[in-house]
Parts: structure tokens; sequence; C-alpha cells
């Protein structure tokens, strides 16, 4: 080891010869890696960590979107199911309105006449009743 001079000379030259024909990898393997190697894990770890961040994220935003989609298109579908119920059924109220109104008509056409008829006869019965036979 070199000793002497000024501070940042000395220490510089200490590693130097200390390190003299080794390469840089192999004085961080005996000394259980660098103060860089440390600092771009503990670096690299945050950049994953920010880039993990982001795409879970997106892939979040894309599976919420897909869930949305068939959440929304189930609720469609029972909306449409719901509202084609009460479309039926209002249809069929009027279409059955309209079939009782015209059978009404015809029912109390033929009830009337039916009546008629049996009033009618009891009429005449009575009439013929009063009246002498003539032959």
């Amino acid at each position: 080891m070199w000793r002497g001079g000024g501070l940042g000379g000395e220490r510089s030259r200490t590693r130097l010869k200390w390190n003299e024909g080794k390469r840089k990898e192999e004085v961080e393997e005996e000394r259980g890696g660098g103060t860089n190697e440390r600092t771009n894990e503990r670096t690299n770890e945050r950049t994953n960590e920010r880039t993990n961040e982001r795409t879970n994220e997106r892939t979040n935003e894309r599976t919420n979107e897909r869930t949305n989609e068939r959440t929304n298109e189930r609720t469609n579908e029972r909306t449409n199911e719901r509202t084609n119920e009460r479309t039926n059924e209002r249809t069929n109220e009027r279409t059955n309105e309209r079939t009782n109104e015209r059978t009404d008509g015809r029912t109390d056409g033929r009830t009337n006449e039916r009546t008629n008829e049996r009033t009618n006869e009891r009429t005449n019965e009575r009439t013929n009743e009063r009246t002498p036979m003539t032959y």
C-alpha cells in the first residue's frame, strides 16, 4: 500500500496498488459487491416496482373495462326483458280490451235477442189465453 501525500490521492493510489492486476468485477466480488451494485439493485427494485404498478394499473383498467362491458350487457338484457314484458302486457291489455268490446257488443245483441224472444213468447201466450180461438 502507498503511504503519504494528500487526502484524495492517497486513497486512489492505495486502491490502485491494492487492486493491481485485477478486474473491477473480481475486486468487487472479493469485497462482497460494490456500492454501485447495491445502489443499482435498489434503483432497479424501485424502477421495477413503478413499472409493475403502471402495468398493473393498465391491466386492471382493461380488466375493469371488460367486466363493466359484461355487466352492462347483462344489465341491458335484463332491462330489455323487463321493458319487453311491460310492452307485451300493455299490448295484451289493449288487445283484450278491444276483443272484449267486440265480444260484449255481440254478446249483448245475442243476450238481448234471447231475452226478447222469451218475453215475446210469454206475451203471446198470455194474449192467446185471453183471445178465444176461432175455427
